[in-house]
């Protein structure tokens, strides 16, 4: 259970689980593992500085020409409070943060150029830790709206963003990151729509917070099987039980039942079913041309390795002789 805010939950490692991001999940293990989960919920610290444009044209860094007060030609840009006062083909529109034309936004005129950044800070971060990127955009004129390319590090942060195709709409992009083994990253936002004719966005309240975690561990622990080798003999028209089932024939069989532990005990059976029997050959007389000796011959009775012979007779006699 997590208690508190959580914007998501993940266990580790993932080996064996159905769904490592739900609560809820089920593991198929055969060995003994531990497993952690961790829930996340977004701090409230923006680590990018100026993000929303309050503080004009600082604390980040662009490709693209300033120009305050004339977004001519492609590539320049412009931190203000209304599009329309730096370009005469621009409509009014205001910033995301205010909403009310007091507040500060970057307006861009594309450039015909691919792979040029138009906005890159560099913050300060905890390796191996969740963050979360967000950026508003939005389009100032409706033709060619602009392709948008997030990165960290250089590696791309999801996928091309598409601007709105309504000019003056404020859009959300939202994508979560992971700081692996990095202790900074810069942040970079380009934009990969070369049209000359429109491709004329703008930028506010960009933000990079940090995801809080909180863990526990659960181990679940695999009981070894209970194997045992069990050697039999029943005579003929006896069985041998192993739990529920019975076995009447010589043969091996291998059964698996419930231990006392709750685990499967497998029974390995080696069974042999005897089915002993005595035959004495009728003995040659006694006469003088034996000297009175004669042989009592059981060799027709059972002979297996686990056939045994014990003869009774007059004057106390008993021999485990076969012959």
């Amino acid at each position: 259970s997590v208690t508190g805010p959580s914007d998501f939950v993940e266990w580790t490692p993932p080996d064996g689980l159905t769904n490592p991001n739900s609560l809820s999940t089920s593991a198929s293990v055969f060995s003994t593992i531990s497993y952690v989960l961790s829930s996340y919920w977004l701090s409230t610290n923006n680590l990018i500085v100026n993000g929303d444009f309050e503080a004009g044209n600082q604390s980040f860094s662009s490709e693209y020409t300033h120009s305050p007060t004339n977004l001519v030609p492609e590539g320049t840009y412009a931190v203000l409070q209304d599009p329309s006062t730096a370009h005469s083909n621009f409509p009014p529109c205001t910033d995301h943060t205010f909403m009310d034309g007091t507040g500060n936004m970057m307006a861009v005129n594309g450039s015909g150029t691919a792979g040029v950044n138009v906005w890159c800070q560099t913050v300060q971060i905890t390796p191996g830790t969740y963050y979360n990127f967000s950026a508003w955009v939005m389009t100032i004129v409706s033709l060619a709206p602009a392709q948008l390319q997030f990165s960290v590090n250089g590696e791309p942060l999801g996928n091309i963003y598409t601007a709105p195709s309504t000019q003056c709409q404020w859009a959300n992009f939202n994508e979560d990151w992971f700081s692996g083994g990095n202790t900074s990253a810069t942040i970079c936002i380009v934009n990969q729509n070369t049209a000359f004719n429109g491709n004329d966005f703008a930028l506010d309240d960009i933000a990079f917070f940090e995801y809080c975690q909180a863990s526990d561990t659960v181990t679940i622990e695999v009981l070894p099987n209970s194997i045992t080798d069990v050697q039999e003999f029943v005579c003929v028209g006896e069985c041998y039980d192993i739990g529920p089932q019975s076995f009447c024939s010589t043969g091996f069989y291998s059964q698996t039942i419930s231990s006392a532990n709750g685990c499967d005990s497998t029974v390995n059976l080696d069974l042999t079913v005897l089915n002993p029997f005595a035959i004495v050959q009728e003995p040659d007389p006694l006469t003088c041309y034996n000297n009175f000796i004669t042989t009592i011959d059981a060799s027709f009775s059972s002979s297996t390795p686990y056939t045994s012979y014990f003869w009774t007779g007059p004057n106390g006699f008993t021999s485990v002789l076969q012959n």
